[in-house]
């Protein structure tokens, strides 16, 4: 029984400490920034890779002739037309390139792997989204639902209420 309505042990005050005082130049950024902190563009790309280029082997090329042969007839039969105006035609084939130069795209393996599953973690995310969405439609429904049949049981209530109070105080 002591320790239930026995004497409250006394603490010593404790003063608050105090704070160091406020300057202006407190909340100012510093004027140097150190080179460590900052990512330079080109420590970027070097760490991910984008300005090296791996070396693919080339396949070994398939009778390149029957494609040649097969190519030729087919742009023989379609010919641009030239354009009536001649300074406009000029000005249209001087802008377009006049062959595409297809460069090789390469990534790397452990770079297409990870956005391989990020595609993945997405795909989940948006079903998750999808039941969830279909999930709200349904509480909707329920809800209105709910709220007629509360409705009906208040009234009920409040009826059956009415006919006690007339039976009491008749």
């Amino acid at each position: 029984m002591g320790w239930l309505f026995g004497t409250k042990k006394k603490v010593p005050k404790v003063p608050f400490p105090r704070g160091d005082s406020m300057d202006e130049g407190m909340f100012k950024f510093p004027s140097v920034i150190s080179s460590d902190k900052v990512i330079q563009p080109e420590k970027l790309k070097e760490a991910a890779g984008i300005g090296e280029e791996l070396e693919m082997p080339i396949p070994p090329k398939v009778k390149q002739d029957i494609f040649d042969q097969e190519l030729q007839p087919v742009s023989s039969k379609f010919k641009v037309p030239m354009p009536k105006n001649p300074e406009i035609g000029n000005a249209q084939m001087l802008s377009m390139p006049s062959q595409v130069e297809e460069k090789p795209i390469f990534v790397k393996i452990d770079v297409y792997k990870r956005l391989l599953g990020e595609v993945d973690g997405l795909k989940k995310s948006i079903e998750e989204l999808e039941c969830a969405n279909e999930g709200l439609q349904n509480s909707r429904y329920n809800e209105e639902t709910d709220f007629t049949k509360l409705k009906r049981s208040i009234r009920g209530i409040h009826d059956r209420l009415l006919q006690v109070d007339k039976s009491i105080f008749k």
